[in-house]
């Protein structure tokens, strides 16, 4: 690509980034892969820019998030950054001027297999929570960059600083209602849910749509229904997972129906969670 680009004349022309969506663990924990935790060895990834007659130059040791890297380019390239975007232009730390104050904190989630973790980083310190069971793991990145030794019952109080963030920025997304369908390795199925309500139902989306999951809500917003491909998991072995989220007035009551296949679900299949 780079040579290219010189060929046709456009190394100064353009700027170049390189980054990764992911690490990789080659058994740092006893996994291979990626897609199982919020450790570092999956979460801290290169970021190299590089801009046009190598204008800006050096080594940015602050802490940056991947979601400032649109903004970033953004800015670089001389186009407006839209309004209410999570991340934030970086430009500033790359003219050597005072970090931008969001970047002092990064947020990052892990939604399926089960059990779906939530984690805050610092400069110094991460904190890996598990809201099905209330689980905590507090590194402390300056002496223990490996993250090996949880430190969050010697150090509550921190813990609780760094949980509160996570309630507020990511544990938010769990507000309203949640109607997830998970379907074991190597089945197939076809689930059709239908919610009735007295009263509108409001922020309706699909959790980890496929292709042919669909939903339709009727005029007056009372009643949904939803048809779900379940697959039954990818090449990798992870069960599939589809869901529907959903709000509802205070106090308002749910009807739902659900067919499996075509038929009804058995009860056995169903677990209800708070």
């Amino acid at each position: 690509i780079l040579d290219t680009l010189a060929d046709l004349g456009l190394t100064d022309h353009t700027l170049i980034v390189v980054t990764a969506d992911h690490g990789e663990e080659l058994f740092d924990r006893g996994n291979l892969g990626h897609g199982q935790s919020q450790y570092d060895e999956l979460l801290h990834v290169p970021l190299c820019l590089r801009f046009p007659h190598g204008r800006y130059r050096g080594r940015i040791d602050d802490l940056v998030r991947t979601m400032d890297l649109f903004p970033t380019v953004l800015e670089a390239v001389g186009l407006p950054v839209p309004a209410g975007l999570d991340g934030v232009s970086l430009m500033p730390l790359v003219r050597n001027e005072p970090p931008p104050p969001q970047t002092a904190v990064a947020p990052s989630e892990y939604l399926y297999p089960a059990p779906e973790q939530k984690a805050i980083r610092t400069a110094d310190y991460k904190l890996i929570f598990t809201p099905s069971t209330g689980k905590d793991e507090l590194f402390d990145l300056r002496t223990d960059p490996g993250e090996k030794r949880n430190i969050a019952a010697a150090e509550p109080a921190l813990a609780a600083a760094l949980l509160a963030p996570i309630q507020e920025r990511l544990h938010a997304t769990l507000d309203g209602f949640h109607l997830v369908a998970r379907a074991s390795r190597g089945s197939r199925h076809q689930l059709q849910v239908r919610l009735s309500s007295p009263t509108p139902l409001e922020d309706v989306s699909l959790y980890a749509a496929d292709a042919d999951d669909k939903y339709s809500l009727s005029q007056d917003g009372r009643q949904l229904d939803v048809d779900m491909d379940l697959p039954g998991g990818d090449l990798e072995g992870h069960e599939d997972q589809d869901g529907v989220f959903f709000r509802t007035a205070p106090g308002s009551q749910v009807t739902v129906s659900l067919l499996l296949d075509g038929r009804p679900l058995p009860p056995a299949a169903l677990r209800l969670g708070a």
